[in-house]
């Protein structure tokens, strides 16, 4: 599991993690924590995920504690609207966007499942197994409505970005396999030049005796 730093102003954290253990699976979860007592804020959480991340919206939950208990709620009404556009492989990514509202004191939770795609070998960095770097999310905040005129403009967050780990294939492989016909193709090869070479020989070697034969014959 990859954990990300918190992203925080005065009145809201906000963690987003990418979890899994296998190679064909994994998830995404993003908490907010408001920490204002007694007011809600609303915010506009916005995620472009590269093509090779499929994100099932389906699995898509909402998960709400308070601040002071440990006890957690689902409710997809913290979710008031919600834009999605999918992706389309090797041509763009997908894009999300939420209209949030997080309750005072209280700490929201979403989470969903995403599946890995198979990369062509030409399309894997030189590193593979680094991994690969997923953009940050972004977290509009808008004002509320007991703000001042001077405080009325949205306020922005960025996340850290997240470093999702895809199937790679063992790129040893065909240098093993260049080996392995090198080693058994020799003998072979060997014996093929040589049976030629001989051959060679011989032939040169009747048709020299041929001609020596007919001189005789002549005389």
């Amino acid at each position: 599991m990859d954990i990300e730093r918190f992203s925080k102003n005065d009145k809201l954290l906000v963690d987003r993690t990418v979890s899994g253990r296998g190679q064909q699976d994994g998830g995404i979860q993003v908490t907010f924590k408001n920490l204002a007592p007694n007011s809600a804020i609303h915010l506009v959480y916005l995620e472009s995920l590269p093509w090779f991340m499929r994100p099932h919206y389906h699995t898509l939950q909402t998960h709400l504690r308070l601040n002071a208990s440990r006890k957690q709620l689902r409710s997809r009404e913290n979710i008031q609207d919600i834009y999605y556009r999918p992706a389309v492989d090797r041509v763009r990514g997908s894009h999300l966007e939420m209209l949030l509202e997080v309750p005072p004191a209280s700490t929201l939770t979403l989470s969903y499942d995403f599946e890995k795609a198979i990369l062509r070998y030409t399309e894997y960095p030189p590193d593979a197994n680094r991994g690969f770097d997923v953009a940050s999310a972004i977290i509009k905040i808008l004002p509320g409505r007991g703000t001042s005129a001077s405080e009325r403009g949205a306020t922005y967050m960025r996340t850290t970005t997240l470093l999702l780990y895809l199937p790679t294939p063992d790129f040893s492989m065909p240098y093993n396999v260049v080996c392995i016909l090198n080693l058994e193709s020799k003998p072979i090869l060997t014996q093929t030049i040589d049976h030629l070479d001989k051959h060679s020989h011989s032939t040169r070697f009747r048709q020299h005796l041929q001609r020596h034969n007919t001189t005789l014959h002549t005389c």
